[in-house]
C-alpha cells in the first residue's frame, strides 16, 4: 500500500497549551509533504473527473440537440439552432420582471396626465 502523507510531530508552546489554541496568532498550518506517489493519485484523479465531465457535458448537449431536432419536426419554421437557443433561454426569458418602484409609479402617472392635458394644444388648429 502506498502511503500517501506524512505527518511531522507537533510542538507545543511553553505553559503546555498547543501553538495552535491562541485565535490571535495568525498561523499558518503546516501541509504535509507532497509524495511523488501522493502527486500521481491526485492527477490520474483530476484526469478521470475531466473525462467524467465531458462526456456527461456532451451527453446534455446531445439531448438538447435531439429536443431541438424534434422540435423543429413538429413546428418547423426555424432552425436547429433557433429551437437549441430557445431551450437554453426560455427559463431566463420566463423569469420574473422586477416591480416598478413606487417612486417611478407615480412618476408615470403625473406625466400621463400632463401629456394627457397638453396633448391637444399642441395639435394645429386648436
Amino acid at each position: 500500500m502506498v502511503q500517501l502523507r506524512k505527518y511531522g510531530p507537533l510542538t507545543t508552546a511553553p505553559g503546555g497549551r498547543s501553538f495552535y489554541s491562541d485565535p490571535r496568532k495568525c498561523v499558518r498550518k503546516r501541509r504535509a509533504p507532497s509524495t511523488p506517489a501522493l502527486r500521481e493519485v491526485l492527477a490520474r484523479q483530476r484526469e478521470a473527473q475531466r473525462e467524467n465531465y465531458t462526456s456527461t457535458l456532451q451527453d446534455a448537449r446531445n439531448a438538447v440537440e435531439q429536443h431541438a431536432t424534434q422540435l423543429r419536426e413538429n413546428f418547423g419554421g426555424h432552425t436547429v439552432d433557433y429551437y437549441s437557443q430557445e431551450i437554453l433561454q426560455r427559463s431566463r426569458l420566463e423569469r420574473a420582471r422586477r416591480k416598478p418602484s413606487r417612486w417611478n409609479a407615480f412618476l408615470r402617472h403625473e406625466l400621463k396626465k400632463q401629456n394627457d392635458g397638453t396633448l391637444y394644444h399642441c395639435l394645429p388648429g386648436s
